[in-house]
């Protein structure tokens, strides 16, 4: 198995607290990059994306800057809606999170 070394382990950890409470039930997958100090939060949703998605992951966004133990150069967050199956959707560099769904 390959383990991803572009995520820091510390994300991860941190990662694990940003988003408790915030994973419901819309959500498909969460896909997260981590280039030289920036991290990306994508939402794969169900449904339209609505204001609340967005609200939804400002929340993770700022308990994540409260936790993490370096200075960020930038968050980027996005949402979208999508039917294609998860296989065939872009990770980023890893999946924090994926429902599992029946086909």
């Amino acid at each position: 198995m390959e383990i991803n070394q572009k995520i820091p382990d510390w994300l991860w950890a941190c990662l694990r607290i940003a988003f408790l409470g915030e994973i419901y039930t819309n959500i498909r997958a969460i896909a997260i990059s981590y280039d030289n100090k920036i991290i990306g939060l994508r939402y794969y949703l169900d449904r339209e994306v609505l204001d609340y998605d967005y609200e939804s992951l400002e929340v993770v966004s700022t308990n994540l800057d409260s936790i993490i133990p370096i200075s960020l150069e930038g968050l980027d967050i996005e949402c979208f809606f999508t039917e294609e199956l998860i296989k065939d959707v872009n990770p980023l560099d890893g999946f924090f999170y994926v429902r599992r769904e029946y086909n």
